[in-house]
Parts: structure tokens; sequence; C-alpha cells
């Protein structure tokens, strides 16, 4: 169904409300960490439902004993400002469940910003280094909104709390085991057009600057040692252009104590995507009161262009 978001009551609680048994839980089990159903080790077998699947091949995996569920391409149903509308999610549960009446499902929610945002908060959106080039099919594509845009986290934020509560309130909440929060491209929380680095927008200028000002303990002197730049001011802060990003000093390889800015930078950049990951992490532990589980496609990806900015090359903290 659609609809508009009433005004928030201060007193309504953050959470999903009535407490419920935990459904699912990773525990280590013949010392191996393995899924927990209802308190029985449950087979690692997960079936991907697309919104296109049709009945009969659910049906065919309920022959095959299959009980898990993933429901891929979920967007957040945010529609527009206080525009919210969950009933293609709805419809497409209550298809699940009316094939496979036993059935668990785990949701995979995609929290990029829709179109409409994007061109709403153009500021709030990344931009790029380099021109697209002239047979890029994304050329005229809007840009995602920025890893380091706290306005997109807190209004996406809200939109997902929305879906999850319907969910958790609705006819399959008592089938609902987590949430695998997606983000870019194949929701691995990989940036789009990253071959035109990314991100030298407003936003990940501002959050450079704080980055080097608790870095550098707002030390100018500091700043400048560190940068190898005797005019480097925490005020003029900018993000490093192509030119400097590409540039290295022996073969491949750059000079730590010569281009501090640029690997700043980047620590940056992983540091702001790391903090957007884990905030809609968090939201769905705590909306949830830690009863559903929650994950993200986030590992080094293989195989790829070999670019810094299309994987993720500080996941420490989301690993931690």
């Amino acid at each position: 169904m659609t609809q508009s978001a009433p005004a928030r009551n201060p007193d309504e609680k953050t959470t999903l409300g009535e407490a419920k048994a935990r459904l699912a839980e990773i525990k280590t089990h013949h010392g191996i960490p393995t899924l927990f159903v209802q308190g029985r080790a449950a087979p690692l077998l997960i079936a991907d439902v697309l919104p296109e699947t049709p009945a009969r091949e659910l049906a065919a995996c309920a022959q095959a004993g299959v009980v898990l569920f993933r429901l891929r391409q979920t967007d957040l149903g945010w529609n527009g400002p206080e525009q919210y509308d969950d009933g293609p999610l709805q419809t497409r549960i209550q298809a699940l469940l009316a094939a496979v009446p036993n059935a668990f499902f785990l949701l995979e929610i995609a929290v990029d910003a829709p179109e409409w945002w994007r061109k709403a908060h153009p500021r709030e959106c990344a931009e790029f280094s380099l021109p697209p080039a002239d047979a890029d099919k994304d050329a005229t594509a809007l840009p995602p909104a920025s890893w380091a845009s706290r306005r997109w986290r807190s209004e996406a934020g809200d939109a997902l709390a929305r879906l999850v509560r319907g969910v958790w309130r609705g006819e399959g909440a008592g089938r609902f085991l987590g949430v695998q929060i997606a983000c870019g491209v194949e929701g691995e929380w990989r940036h789009e057009q990253a071959a035109r680095l990314p991100d030298v927008g407003p936003r990940m200028a501002e959050a450079l600057k704080l980055f080097a000002l608790e870095k550098y303990r707002r030390n100018g002197g500091l700043l400048r040692k560190a940068w190898f730049d005797t005019r480097a001011d925490f005020d003029k802060i900018t993000c490093p252009t192509a030119t400097e990003r590409n540039q290295t000093y022996t073969g491949v390889f750059r000079n730590p104590a010569r281009a501090r800015r640029v690997l700043d930078f980047y620590e940056c950049y992983f540091d702001a995507q790391n903090t957007a990951a884990l905030y809609f992490c968090t939201l769905i532990k705590r909306l949830s009161e830690g009863l559903l589980l929650t994950g993200l496609s986030y590992a080094t990806t293989f195989g790829g262009s070999g670019l810094a900015e299309d994987g993720h090359h500080y996941p420490e903290p989301v690993f931690d």
C-alpha cells in the first residue's frame, strides 16, 4: 500500500515494539559458524527469489526440501518526500508463503537513493574527477548519493525502518530472519562508474576536512609536514585531482612521504563507505533489538579492474 508519513510521535519507540523470539542466529556448531533457525541447525542452501520468479519455481524448491529463501532486488519503496509504498514487497512475501508455507526468508534491501531524491539534492551526490568516456552507457545517469552524505543516510534509514517495520508486523513476521543491506554496483557497496574516480563532491570534501582535523589534531604544522606541503591549510582542503590520484613515484608505487594527502583521501573515502554501511546495519540491529540477522556483501572484489575506487580497501571496521 502507498502511504504518506504521519507526524512522528515523540514518544514512539525506536524499536519494532513487542519483543519476539529470535528466529535465527549464527552459532559455532562442530567448530564451524552455523545458521540456526528456531534453535536447529539449518542447511545453508538458500534460494534467491527475484521479483519475476514464478510460483512453479518456488514450488519446485519446496519439493526439493529448500526452506530458506532470499528475496533479492528489494528497494526501499521510497517514492517521494514522505511517500512510501511497501505493497510490492508484501505481495512478494505473500506469493512466497503461498507456494512454500514453511519458508523462512531474508530480505536483500537496496538503500541507494532513488532518482527523484538525487535530482532534488545534487550536492548530496558524488562527483567524479574524470568526464565520462564517449562510449560510456552510464554517461547520462545521475550520480549516486555520496557515501559521506549524512542526509542520505538519515532519510534512507527512515525509509528502511518503515519497510522493515511493515514486514515485522505483517503476515510474514514469523518467517522473517533478517536483512542484507545492499548498495551500489551489484548491491556490493561498490561505487558506480569507478573508472571516473569518485568522489570529489561537496560532502566528501567536508568529510576529508573533518578527517584531517581529527587525524592531525587541528595542528596545521602536523598537516603541512604530513602532506609535504608548506601551503596546506585545514580551511583550504580539497579532494585530490585525477592527476594527483594517478601519480606514482616508483613504477606503480606511491611514496608515502610525498603522497600522504592522496593516501589520506583514500582512507577518508573508505571510512565514509564503512560508516554508511555500518549505519544501516546498526539501524536494523537497534530496530529489532538484535533479533534480526543483519549482513552485507562486503569483501574485496576479485577479478575486477584493480581500481582502488571499485572495492573495499579498509574493510576491518566492517569485519570487526
